[in-house]
């Protein structure tokens, strides 16, 4: 309920960002650990990678925690037991953070791709116990996008999937 609410604020346009310098490091700290109960139960284990010298950047940390829970727990809940997801932080020119979160699931088929981060929308190839409301992707796309930035995938079928996002 919480999620369709979230989504139904967001597309009204009922939702504003409250900007701040951020530092990103403790923001997935605190992302991570709240994940771990869910990791655990997976046996999924995410190692971050971030710079150490990162600098604070511009965001709405409520709705950048929100962006990133939605995507970790995608990529725990669609990685095979006793792997490993991987969410990475690198420093590209002009200052630009990019924030990766890769999984070794199933991957999505080419022509999945763009419906995956419609509101409801759960690929053919989900599991039927694969619980979800498909409401995730889409929620950290509007988030992604009011931060002036686009999610975006990399996937392969049987390899993964890997979502970014700049700041």
């Amino acid at each position: 309920i919480e999620e369709l609410l979230d989504l139904s604020q967001i597309e009204l346009g009922q939702t504003t960002l409250c900007l701040e310098p951020v530092e990103l490091g403790s923001v997935i700290a605190k992302t991570v650990e709240d994940l771990q109960p869910f990791t655990s139960e997976r046996s999924v284990k995410i190692v971050i990678s971030l710079p150490t010298d990162l600098p604070l950047v511009s965001a709405d940390p409520d709705k950048l925690r929100q962006i990133l829970l939605n995507l970790l727990h995608n990529a725990v809940k669609f990685s095979p037991m006793n792997t490993v997801v991987n969410l990475n932080v690198t420093r590209l020119p002009n200052d630009t953070i990019q924030i990766s979160v890769r999984d070794v699931g199933p991957g999505i088929a080419p022509e999945e791709v763009d419906k995956v981060f419609q509101p409801f929308y759960r690929a053919p190839t989900t599991h039927k116990i694969t619980k979800g409301t498909g409401l995730g992707l889409a929620i950290a796309k509007l988030l992604v996008e009011l931060h002036q930035s686009r999610l975006a995938v990399e996937t392969e079928p049987g390899r993964g999937s890997c979502f970014y996002f700049t700041l």
